[in-house]
């Protein structure tokens, strides 16, 4: 076998590896594809919730959720009743810079009745300590303050509205899911995410449902207040939020266990717990 034939064989083994190794090559990628084209869960999960056109290669987080009580300004019955000064239960009142008192107005919401009592300045009068210690959970005092300030550029004492203040009375303990507030995000992230298309998460208002936990624990009284915009999330996330269990009841300062209000929230903005 002469040196010209020896080279042609070599040179037609190494192509047919060559081109053995770009056909594999290919086919690997092929079969990658058709993996990630393929999901029973990602199509079941659509024909329970009737969307069409779901890429479940393009899920991302973008959806959170948040879980507190439902009231922004909160006191308790406790701090209520040892108060003698306004600044005593109402969290960061500003009694360092206001002194010079025209009015303070307090109303209060008692069992769907309201009672107004004036004072001259910050110190409770009796019966204003009357009424607040016979206030229950859920029942609400907001407090009007009229004061004087020098305006800085006339020298003069000019009359100020200080911001109204609104503070609603919650259990001395709040209820708590008995696994604790990461586990019970971390349910609702995994039976709801990947459930909501990317197309829609971008087009969502923020859902808000009210809730509450009851003397055994119990979730009831569930709503939506505010709608996502589409009726199937708010379903999904109704459904999940009713079966929430294993709830520590909230309970007052003498110890008895007493319902709670809650609100959920969920939506493309990130709350703080």
């Amino acid at each position: 076998m002469n040196k010209i034939t020896i080279v042609s064989i070599l040179l037609i083994v190494v192509i047919a590896i060559v081109a053995s190794s770009f056909s594999n090559e290919k086919s690997v990628i092929v079969t990658e594809k058709t993996i990630i084209g393929d999901s029973t869960d990602t199509l079941k999960q659509l024909i329970d919730l009737n969307f069409n056109n779901f890429d479940s290669g393009k899920v991302e987080k973008k959806l959170f959720f948040n879980i507190r009580g439902r009231y922004n300004g909160t006191t308790t019955k406790s701090r209520l009743s040892e108060s003698k000064l306004i600044q005593d239960f109402v969290p960061g009142y500003p009694a360092d810079w206001v002194s010079d008192y025209v009015s303070i107005e307090m109303i209060f919401n008692k069992n769907d009745n309201e009672y107004i009592l004036h004072s001259i300045n910050d110190t409770l009068t009796p019966e204003q300590r009357e009424l607040i210690n016979s206030l229950d959970i859920n029942d609400n005092v907001s407090i009007r303050v009229v004061y004087k300030c020098k305006n800085a550029a006339t020298n003069e004492r000019e009359f100020r509205n200080m911001k109204d203040i609104s503070l609603v009375v919650v259990p001395e303990f709040s209820a708590m899911p008995v696994f604790g507030y990461d586990i019970l995000i971390q349910y609702l992230e995994e039976n709801s995410l990947r459930k909501i298309p990317t197309s829609l998460q971008n087009k969502m208002d923020q859902l808000i449902i009210h809730f509450s936990i009851n003397e055994l624990g119990e979730i009831n009284n569930t709503i939506v207040k505010q709608s996502s915009g589409f009726i199937e999330v708010d379903e999904l996330i109704l459904d999940l939020t009713n079966s929430f269990r294993n709830w520590t009841p909230a309970k007052d300062n003498n110890g008895n266990a007493v319902l709670q209000d809650f609100i959920l929230t969920f939506g493309n903005i990130q709350f703080g717990c």
